[in-house]
């Protein structure tokens, strides 16, 4: 079914990601040289926008089609703040192997959601992605506070909105979720932007 509120939103992602995106080298490009977790978290947010326009801009799309975008949606949940985190974690030479611990740990919830097709207990998988992400945000918050890099709170203050309190404001001010969730995705962007740009 078609939705022109949700199609504007995927839009505005959409120009947010594009215009993020050209502040790096590469990042139209498969081969990404350099910040290649940055550019690959805003490649992942720029195919996601383009789905869903696809998916809410017409009224024949498919069940297939709209299961598929359902599931990316649900990566995008967790990918790209765990690749921004990740990669301001290397810009300040974090050791790798708690990067790589915090990237694991993040990435756990999506490789469990696509793993299974029938998921018994969505809330156990929720606390779990909110535990994950509250020590992805404590990271990055730890990390960008002993470097004097101020950007690093907003970015963590933007996903914390996006994902704690983004769908009990819907719920209580009769929001749509989606329409939300991708202008709350867009701030992630830019104050992913700001942190790293101040590296």
């Amino acid at each position: 079914m078609a939705n022109p509120g949700t199609v504007v939103a995927h839009i505005a992602k959409l120009v947010i990601t594009i215009a993020c995106m050209k502040f790096f080298k590469d990042s139209f490009s498969l081969r990404v040289t350099e910040q290649s977790w940055a550019v690959r978290a805003l490649q992942i947010l720029l195919v996601h926008s383009i789905l869903g326009i696809f998916r809410y801009g017409g009224s024949s799309t498919t069940k297939r089609f709209r299961n598929f975008y359902e599931l990316f949606t649900s990566i995008i949940e967790v990918v790209p703040f765990a690749f921004f985190t990740t990669e301001v974690l290397l810009k300040y030479r974090v050791r790798e192997e708690l990067r790589f611990l915090l990237l694991a740990l993040a990435l756990s919830p999506s490789v469990i959601e696509l793993s299974s097709s029938r998921i018994k207990d969505r809330s156990k998988l929720s606390k779990f992605t909110n535990i994950i992400f509250g020590l992805q945000s404590a990271a990055l918050i730890i990390v960008c506070l002993l470097n004097d890099n101020y950007g690093g709170l907003s970015l963590a203050a933007s996903f914390a909105v996006s994902r704690y309190f983004s769908e009990d404001f819907c719920d209580h001010y009769e929001v749509p979720y989606a329409d939300l969730s991708q202008y709350s995705l867009g701030f992630v962007e830019i104050f992913a932007l700001v942190t790293l740009k101040d590296i």
